[in-house]
Formats: C-alpha cells, sequence, structure tokens
C-alpha cells in the first residue's frame, strides 16, 4: 500500500482518464458533413488549422500599416534597452532557466522534457550556450524549432463536434522554450516602458487584480455622479491564432527594436509548420503564415506589443468618449486581448470604437466576435433600434471579465461571485463525498479541489470578508470531512501543520488575509 499512490490522487488519476476518454473526438463535422475515424477526424482538423493559420494580409501595401502607424504616438526602446536585449546569452541565464522550467509538462516533437535537462544541463548547458548565441545572433533557427505539434483542448459549454470549439496549443520542443523564455525574461524589463499602464497582461509588476479593481471603480464612479456609460467586454475570434507577420514585423520596428531583435522574430516565425495531434495519431504536416504560438513564452508579449496599437487609437480618438474622473479620461482597461472598454456620449463613440477596431483588425488580422462581445448600460436606456444595430449581447445587469462577474450594482458582487463558487463547490463536494475515503485524503481533495477556487477570488475580489463568511465555508468543509457527523476533532486542530499534530487542512481565513498584504506590498512597490 505505501508504494502506492495515496487513494484520494488514485482516484483523480481515474477521473482524469475518464476525462481523456471524454475527451476522444469521435465525430467532426466537416461544412455539414459528419466526419469519423481518426484519419478522417485528423483531415478536417489539419483543414480547419490550415485555413486558420492562412495569412489574409501578406498582400497588404506596406505604406498602409506605416499610415495607420503615423497617427500614434509610440514610445521607443533606447538604445541601451536594445543592447541589453540583444547581447550574448550566458550559462547562468541559460542554467536559471532549466532550474525554473515547470516539471510534467508536454515535450515537443523530439520527446526531451524539462526533467531530462535538469538531470542533465551539466552536459547539455555548454551545447545550447553555442546554438543559442548563434541564432541571437544569426537570426536563423534549427528546423526544429520551426515546427511544432497543435494538440486540442475542448473548450468548455462548446460544440465538440466543431473545429472551432477546440483551443489549439502549440508543444514545442524545450531547448526553444529555453531560448524564448530567456528572451522574454529580458523583454519583461523593456515593456513597462513602452506600453501604456493601462495594459496590465505579462506586464512586470501588473496584476489580474488591477483591472478589476479599476472597472469596479469606474463602475461605482459612473452610478454615483450619475453619468451614462457603456461597458463593453471586447471577444476576439482567435485573437493570437490571426495576428499578421507583415503587421508584427511593422510593429517590431515601430517600437524601435534593434534590427537584430527583428530579425530573430522573423527567424522564428518564417516557414513554420505544423501537425495536428488528435485522438493520440498525428496529421501531415502544413505551413504557417500567421498567428503567434500559443504555448511559447514570447507569445503574450509579442502579442501585448501588437494590441498596444489598437489600444493606443482608441485612447487618442476624438470620437471616442470615455468617462472623466477628475481630469483623466479613461477608456480601456487591457489584460493580452482581454479589453474592457468604457464610453461615454454612448450613440457616438460606439460607432467610431467599431470602426477603429475594423481598421485595426484589416491590417492586424484581428477579429471582434460582435456575438460574445458583452456590453452592459450604466444609468442609461438605450434605444431598442440602436442596439439592434451592433448584435452584441447585451445584459441589463452582469458582464463576465477575466473570470469575475461584474454586477452593474457592486454591492451584487458577493453574491454573484463567492455566492456561486459555494453552490459549485458544494456540488462538488457532494461528488466526492459518495467515495470511501479517509480524512488525510479529503483534506487533499480541499487542497486541490477548494483552495485555488477560493485563492482566484480572494487574490482578485476587493471586498472585505467577515467572520461569518469563513465560519460558514468551514461548516461545509466540515461536513464533507466528517460525513455529515459531528466533528471528532475541531477544524483549527486539522488546520495546524503536521508537525504540531495537525493535518494541513487551508486556514481560509488565513489565506484571504495574506492575499490582501500581498495587494498591498504590490501596491507599495
Amino acid at each position: 500500500y505505501c508504494g502506492k499512490p495515496a487513494k484520494a490522487q488514485r482516484i483523480l488519476a481515474s477521473k482524469i482518464k475518464k476525462n481523456k476518454e471524454k475527451a476522444a473526438i469521435n465525430i467532426i463535422m466537416d461544412n455539414t458533413t459528419p466526419r469519423r475515424g481518426g484519419q478522417d477526424i485528423l483531415c478536417c482538423f489539419r483543414k480547419y488549422y490550415e485555413n486558420l493559420y492562412k495569412s489574409e494580409t501578406n498582400k497588404l501595401d506596406k505604406q498602409t500599416i506605416v499610415s495607420y502607424f503615423d497617427q500614434l504616438k509610440i514610445a521607443s526602446v533606447t538604445e541601451t534597452q536594445n543592447e541589453s536585449l540583444t547581447k550574448n546569452i550566458s550559462q547562468t541565464e541559460i542554467i536559471k532557466t532549466i532550474d525554473n522550467g515547470k516539471l510534467g509538462k508536454c515535450p515537443g516533437e523530439d520527446g526531451y522534457t524539462y526533467e531530462f535537462y535538469k538531470d542533465y544541463k551539466h552536459l547539455i548547458v555548454p551545447v545550447l550556450h553555442r546554438v543559442f548565441n548563434k541564432v541571437l545572433q544569426t537570426g536563423k533557427w534549427p528546423e526544429t524549432w520551426r515546427n511544432a505539434i497543435i494538440t486540442v483542448i475542448a473548450k468548455e459549454g462548446k460544440d465538440p463536434k466543431q473545429c472551432a470549439s477546440y483551443r489549439p496549443i502549440s508543444l514545442l520542443n524545450v531547448d526553444q522554450k529555453i531560448f524564448t523564455s530567456i528572451m522574454a525574461n529580458r523583454l519583461s524589463d523593456i515593456l513597462p516602458c513602452i506600453i501604456n499602464l493601462d495594459q496590465t497582461g505579462f506586464v512586470k509588476n501588473k496584476f489580474l487584480s488591477d483591472n478589476v479593481r479599476r472597472t469596479l471603480d469606474i463602475i461605482d464612479y459612473s452610478i454615483k455622479t450619475k453619468q451614462q456609460m457603456l461597458v463593453l467586454t471586447l471577444d476576439a475570434e482567435k485573437a493570437f491564432d490571426r495576428v499578421s507577420w507583415p503587421f508584427l514585423f511593422a510593429v517590431l520596428n515601430r517600437f524601435g527594436f534593434h534590427k537584430k531583435f527583428i530579425n530573430l522574430m522573423m527567424g522564428m516565425y518564417n516557414d513554420s509548420a505544423a501537425r495536428v495531434k488528435a485522438n493520440g495519431s498525428l496529421s501531415k504536416p502544413f505551413q504557417i503564415k500567421r498567428g503567434v504560438k500559443q504555448g511559447d513564452p514570447l507569445s503574450p508579449q509579442i502579442f501585448a506589443l501588437c494590441i498596444e496599437q489598437l489600444a493606443e487609437c482608441i485612447r487618442t480618438s476624438m470620437g471616442i468618449k470615455g468617462i472623466k474622473i477628475q481630469d483623466e479620461e479613461h477608456k480601456l482597461a487591457l489584460y493580452a486581448d482581454d479589453v474592457i472598454v468604457f464610453l461615454t456620449d454612448i450613440y457616438n463613440s460606439l460607432p467610431a470604437l467599431l470602426e477603429e477596431i475594423g481598421k485595426y483588425g484589416a491590417i492586424s488580422g484581428y477579429k471582434l466576435n460582435s456575438t460574445k462581445t458583452e456590453a452592459m448600460e450604466i444609468g442609461c436606456n438605450l434605444q431598442t433600434e440602436f442596439k439592434k444595430r451592433f448584435k452584441l449581447k447585451w445584459d441589463q445587469n452582469k458582464i463576465k471579465y477575466l473570470g469575475i462577474t461584474i454586477p452593474k450594482e457592486i454591492d451584487k458582487l458577493y453574491s454573484f461571485n463567492y455566492k456561486v463558487l459555494e453552490t459549485s463547490l458544494k456540488q462538488d463536494l457532494m461528488r466526492w463525498k459518495i467515495l470511501p475515503l479517509t480524512i488525510f485524503e479529503k483534506i487533499g481533495i480541499i487542497k486541490m479541489n477548494a483552495l485555488p477556487r477560493f485563492l482566484f477570488f480572494f487574490q482578485n475580489l476587493p471586498l472585505y470578508l467577515t467572520s461569518s463568511c469563513f465560519r460558514e465555508w468551514e461548516k461545509m468543509l466540515g461536513k464533507f470531512i466528517w460525513d455529515e457527523k459531528k466533528p471528532r476533532v475541531k477544524l483549527k486542530f486539522l488546520q495546524q501543520n503536521r508537525e504540531q499534530g495537525g493535518l494541513g487542512l487551508p486556514n481560509l481565513s488565513l489565506y484571504y488575509h495574506a492575499a490582501q498584504v500581498k495587494k498591498h506590498s504590490n501596491i507599495d512597490e
């Protein structure tokens, strides 16, 4: 028994196995024709992604892109920053990146994992050092770095018969990810200097909670000052996959990046290919002509540079009116491709916003999914005919942004988030309750299932939680631990660590207060 994993882990492994069986793709629609069988399904995915990654803007006149940039005031990378970005890579950087690599991740086409690189880094690092610096100096990438395996993951709540209902993740070779991780780490020091404070995604010392708090404050201010406002959460169709390469390279040039870095990015994307993996089988390779690779450490930062052009257009547009708080106008906030917009003078601002998005999309590949773009009216009741013109997802009471439900009435923030979490968690615990678990395994499940979900809200919702909230949650967890019977050991003893005689049951109150302290330390920084 001691040589086997704990029962809870075995059950979770079994659950994962069932999920894999559930994830097996048995049928895919090819337009209106259903396709079954491994090879037919692979062909459908291959055709879909080959079409998705086929450029629509390669023939675009470069002058059109230049003219678009001319209207924008964009910060430039300094000479010192360029030198820091393109200097030779040291063995120390390589070792640090390998040590920080996450274990248990799927390898790329060559099959070598981070575990392998950690175990043999004393032999591998000198070789990587030579290869990395040659790539950095010449801009020429090894062929194995330009190939990827695209694995597909079903999106929750989507039709599993449609190729578009799957999220493509690029499985890249670890040596390439080590290289791009080093470059991403260098770029992270530069981004805060050239990207507006509105963007908090993948920017150093910026956090998801910044956007949530800002959004809540703006809505609250709008209500208190009785200003009419429209709040929109933009939904982009395949945002990372549709990025135009000519536009991307033009963006890097516009920011003033060194030619060596631009050549490096060109080498990364030009002549790249991929194969789709579905049901354990691989498709034939196909060429990729656009998009940034989801799964590559550099991709989020590269995307942030691209979408900054749209953000700057919105900020500087005279036709798009944001909400003024004192002397500052607030129009939008971004977390990578998750964009939220605040509009006043709505009848003029909304058409102007969509026009700017259209112009940006024509040269960048960006495409707004209107029917999934949520819109919430604050202090106004827009004309029905006006709303019908834009075919947005109109909601009178709430919108969803960054995993948080944001209500029009701020005092409902708790019920729209924590109460929903509580209901969902009770259902999960009920499923586990029927299983023959020891107290150790139940506490292990709480750590794996409940704690991360509470932590997300603790870290990102600016809400004061009373002691009664924690008592209610402790009561719920206690019922699960003791099978609805009278507790044999008080929770406060179970919450102590093993050295003190406890079992390490998470103390939600301490986690909550630690999250608040962390927020304040981030503000101080």
